[in-house]
C-alpha cells in the first residue's frame, strides 16, 4: 500500500504542478473540468447509480452544465453565486451531525445527486472565480501567478492541518469527533490541525501576502480566516465520510492506486477553496 501511494504521488504530484503553475487560462480551467468529470462518477457510484452508462451520463451532463453556466454568467456574478451557494454548508453541517438519522432525508438516490451537483458546482465556481481574479490581477512580469500562490497557499493550509491533525491526534486523541461518520477522528487531532494550520497562515502572510494581495490585511484577521478555512476542511472530509458510509464505500474509488479516488483526494478542498477564494476576492 505505502508502494502504491509513493507511486502515485510521484507520477500525479508533477501533473498537478504542472497544471496549476504552467497551464494558460483555458487549459487550467479544462484541467478542472476533467477532475469535477472523475469526480461527478465517483459521486454517482456511490449515490447507488449502478449502470456504467448512468454514472457516465451524470458526469457528463453536470460538466455541460457547469461549462455552460461558465459562458452565460457575467464574472461579475460569480462572487455573490459562490456566497450562496457556501451557505449549504450550513446545511452539510447538520446533516453530519445528527447522522445516521438524517440519512432518511438524501436516502433518493435523486437527492444524492443534487447534493453532488451542489458540491462539486460550487468547487467548480470557486475555481472560475480564482481564475478570473488570476487574468486580473497577474501582471506579465510577474514570476508567481495569483492562481499559482492561491492553490499553494490553500493546499499547504489543508496539507499542514492534515499532518497536525494526525500526529496531534494520535499522541493525544481520546474524545471523539464525530464517532458514527469517522470514528478515527479525535477532537484533539482538529486542535492539532488547527494549530499547525495557523503556523502555515503565519509563514504565507509574510511569504506570500503581496502576491496573494493581503499584505495590507492583518495578520490576526488572515489567521482567523484560515482557522476557520481549516474547520470547514474538516467538514468537507466528515461529509463525504457520512456518505461513503451511508453507501457501503471504503474509498470513492480507486482511480489513485494507494490514494482511493478523487473525491477522497478533494473532500476538505471541496468546503474549503470557495470560502478561501471568497476572502481572497473580499480582501482585493
Amino acid at each position: 500500500m505505502l508502494k502504491q501511494r509513493f507511486l502515485t504521488g510521484i507520477i500525479l504530484a508533477p501533473l498537478v504542478l504542472a497544471a496549476i503553475f504552467l497551464l494558460p487560462s483555458t487549459g487550467f480551467l479544462l484541467f478542472i473540468g476533467g477532475v469535477i468529470a472523475l469526480g461527478a462518477w465517483e459521486w454517482a457510484r456511490m449515490s447507488g447509480l449502478t449502470s456504467v452508462v448512468g454514472q457516465i451520463s451524470f458526469s457528463v451532463v453536470l460538466v455541460t452544465i457547469l461549462a455552460g453556466l461558465y459562458w452565460m454568467l457575467p464574472p461579475s456574478i460569480l462572487p455573490l453565486l459562490l456566497g450562496g451557494l457556501i451557505l449549504g454548508w450550513l446545511l452539510a453541517f447538520l446533516l453530519v451531525v445528527s447522522y445516521p438519522n438524517s440519512s432518511v432525508y438524501w436516502k433518493p438516490i435523486a437527492v444524492r445527486l443534487a447534493m453532488g451537483c451542489w458540491v462539486l458546482g460550487t468547487f467548480w465556481l470557486s475555481l472560475v472565480l480564482l481564475e478570473s481574479m488570476n487574468v486580473n490581477l497577474t501582471s506579465t512580469d510577474h514570476a508567481l501567478t495569483f492562481r499559482g500562490a492561491s492553490v499553494l497557499s490553500i493546499l499547504l493550509i489543508i496539507w499542514s492541518a492534515d499532518t497536525g491533525a494526525y500526529f496531534s491526534g494520535k499522541a493525544l486523541g481520546k474524545r471523539k469527533l464525530a464517532p458514527k461518520v469517522s470514528p478515527g477522528k479525535s477532537w484533539e487531532g482538529v486542535v492539532g490541525g488547527l494549530i499547525a494550520s495557523g503556523v502555515t497562515a503565519t509563514l504565507l502572510h509574510y511569504s506570500l501576502g503581496s502576491t496573494l494581495k493581503i499584505a495590507d490585511t492583518g495578520l490576526l484577521l488572515v489567521i482567523l480566516a484560515v482557522l476557520f478555512i481549516t474547520a470547514l476542511s474538516v467538514l468537507g472530509d466528515l461529509f463525504e465520510s457520512m456518505f461513503k458510509r451511508q453507501s457501503g464505500f471504503k474509498d470513492s474509488s480507486q482511480l489513485l492506486p494507494g490514494h482511493g479516488g478523487i473525491l477522497d483526494r478533494i473532500d476538505s478542498l471541496t468546503a474549503a477553496v470557495p470560502v478561501f477564494v471568497i476572502c481572497l476576492w473580499a480582501s482585493v
